[in-house]
């Protein structure tokens, strides 16, 4: 998956968070048996992480947070003093990342924690961004689903760049692409 002439690059991921204390330990799980995956087999570098953004949740989210960050060594947060809404909270997360990899990824499991080496494998092969999207959405069919996928014929049409879902948060970029 990457060329052995360099070291392994460290990998940040990204997860926006609000009001997510029911899924959050599962999703923590299976990132960090994924981050230990993949630095064990040299994918990338000892120094990866998921970071949680907290964006001023109501619930027991950032107390998650905290308790994974004591007992995950992959496992960081950062809390925002109120919600300002999931882009907000991403763009945080991406301007505090240190990676040389960023990922972003729902934090409730609606894309596959898993996909991130394929994402991966795309940025290994010289691409800047590679995107992932939502094969079964688990949100309303007409209000949501409809308007997504009409939304990304037009913005497909509209720029002559074609991607399945521009609305899915799972995505891996270079750093040098975000912080620029």
């Amino acid at each position: 998956m990457r060329a052995f002439d360099r070291p392994p690059l460290t990998l940040s991921i990204v997860l926006p968070c609000f009001n997510e204390e029911e899924v959050l330990p599962a999703t923590a799980q299976r990132l960090e048996a994924l981050l230990e995956e993949m630095i064990d087999a040299g994918i990338v570098g000892p120094d990866s992480h998921a970071l949680f953004v907290d964006d001023g949740s109501r619930d027991r989210t950032w107390a998650i947070i905290e308790d994974l960050h004591l007992r995950a060594p992959h496992m960081r947060g950062l809390k925002l003093s109120r919600n300002r809404g999931h882009q907000h909270a991403l763009l945080a997360g991406l301007l505090t990342a240190a990676g040389d990899i960023i990922v972003s990824i729902d934090a409730d499991l609606q894309n596959d924690p898993e996909d991130i080496p394929a994402l991966l494998a795309k940025i290994d092969e010289g691409y800047d961004v590679a995107s992932g999207w939502r094969v079964d959405r688990k949100d309303a069919a007409i209000r949501r689903n409809f308007v997504s996928r009409v939304a990304n014929r037009l913005i497909s049409r509209i720029s002559g760049v074609h991607l399945n879902d521009y609305g899915c948060t799972l995505k891996a970029y270079r750093a040098d692409v975000v912080q620029g």
